[in-house]
């Protein structure tokens, strides 16, 4: 995959606390100042981030599943104006992402072997030898044929189907949480089996009308490109082409941020 970052520094101002983001981790200034290692990290729960604009707080979890003792980091306290108010956020997911991801993604989505999510039903949600693996399910990511998005704002979870159509009770033979790590490797491993991406037409059951929103909030078409700008199969640059369509890739975030 591709980096905008790379090796630098993005630091994030909002006149009282200092967000300072790298490939490796963040730190943090301020009231409330921590340092964070993403090697530390399983998950991080942005809450709000899919129900509102501005002012989001984020829980980080080890990689046991449990909530760290961190204080929870505010992201994007100010409208800026400008559409999404995600600059903070997203460039934060995304740099976590690319950690756990690897330079190599999607090249490398067959051989990763990570925690990718964690929920009541399936505890601790794993990629590993080319399987998504929970407590009570697994499949193959060749075996997957549908991704719907469910999301009501709050909650968000992608519905994964072994089967092309389905009948009057369609009900998915895994469910795990969407994140930052799971959509872009079941909208590679989509893509790659099927030609099509995840389904995002259902709406929230509110204000949004589909899912897209969740493509401008976690998913870069970076992470489709190859880190010399070149595509190894004719279906990432699919991807490609339809992630970037929705705009708010990491160049324009970090026009936001002073970098180092």
């Amino acid at each position: 995959m591709r980096s905008v970052l790379g090796d630098r520094t993005a630091v994030f101002d909002d006149g009282g606390r200092k967000l300072s983001i790298t490939k490796d981790g963040i730190s943090v200034e301020g009231k409330k100042p921590f340092t964070l290692s993403f090697s530390e990290v399983g998950a991080i729960l942005p809450m709000r981030y899919c129900n509102s604009n501005m002012l989001y707080s984020l829980i980080f979890r080890d990689l046991q599943g449990k909530n760290m003792s961190l204080p929870d980091l505010e992201t994007d306290t100010k409208a800026n104006g400008r559409g999404h108010n995600i600059a903070e956020t997203k460039t934060l997911l995304l740099a976590f992402a690319r950690n756990k991801l690897g330079a190599e993604f999607p090249n490398s989505i067959d051989s990763l072997d990570l925690p990718i999510g964690f929920n009541l039903k399936e505890k601790e949600i794993r990629l590993s030898g080319g399987c998504i693996t929970g407590a009570k399910h697994s499949i193959p990511l060749t075996a997957i044929r549908r991704v719907k998005m469910v999301t009501n704002g709050t909650i968000s979870n992608l519905g994964i189907y072994t089967k092309e159509k389905g009948g009057f009770f369609d009900f998915p033979d895994m469910s795990i949480p969407a994140n930052e790590l799971t959509l872009p490797i079941l909208e590679a491993a989509m893509t790659r089996n099927t030609g099509v991406g995840i389904d995002f037409s259902r709406g929230d059951g509110f204000a949004q009308k589909t899912s897209e929103f969740m493509i401008i909030r976690f998913l870069s078409a970076d992470f489709f490109i190859n880190e010399d700008g070149s595509f190894s199969a004719e279906w990432q640059e699919r991807v490609c082409d339809r992630i970037s369509a929705y705009g708010y890739e990491e160049d324009t975030l970090l026009e936001q941020a002073i970098l180092l």
